[in-house]
């Protein structure tokens, strides 16, 4: 039973740390409303954005400055070249950055972590933290391109209130 109770609480901390908090969008107050609020018995949605508007998740502001047409793959495939900006300037703590947690979605709804592989990118995102005070600035390349959506996950644990998506129609 001590056993059970242990994961059970080791499952709910993972689950407030790793959540990441809800986005909001940036310039908007950030106490109590977050423009991601939902009527009781409704879907939790994510924040929506327009290409080069930023989402805040507490201190940590993740703008999705431009997608446009990328290298070809090892493969020769095409990709979607998508860079985005983490600025960490008003944190007290580093914050974590990842090419994993970025996402597309296609017009029927399926989400993919198609990430291409290239030979080499020194614009590539890649992964690590941004100092308190800093900011990084990457570019993450999908394979395919039937894209609609591109969706930050701050987190493998987010909600879907978590999310923030940026249209590309």
């Amino acid at each position: 039973m001590k056993k059970i109770v242990c994961v059970l609480a080791l499952v709910s901390l993972l689950a407030l740390v790793g959540c990441g908090g809800v986005p909001t969008k940036s310039g908007t107050a950030s106490s109590g409303s977050t423009g991601t609020a939902t009527a009781p018995g409704t879907a939790a949605k994510p924040l929506v954005l327009k290409i080069g508007e930023t989402a805040t998740y507490d201190t940590l502001k993740v703008t999705l400055v431009s997608a446009k047409k990328g290298p070809k793959d090892y493969s020769g495939k095409a990709t979607l070249a998508v860079t985005v900006t983490y600025d960490n300037a008003a944190g007290t703590e580093a914050a974590s950055f990842n090419e994993f947690d970025w996402k597309t979605e296609d017009a029927d709804g399926a989400r993919a972590q198609d990430t291409a592989i290239l030979a080499s990118s020194a614009k590539s995102l890649g992964s690590g933290d941004v100092a308190p005070g800093g900011k990084k600035t990457g570019t993450i390349y999908f394979t395919g391109g039937a894209f609609t959506k591109i969706i930050y996950e701050p987190s493998f644990l987010a909600s879907e209130e978590n999310l923030t998506t940026w249209s590309l129609k």
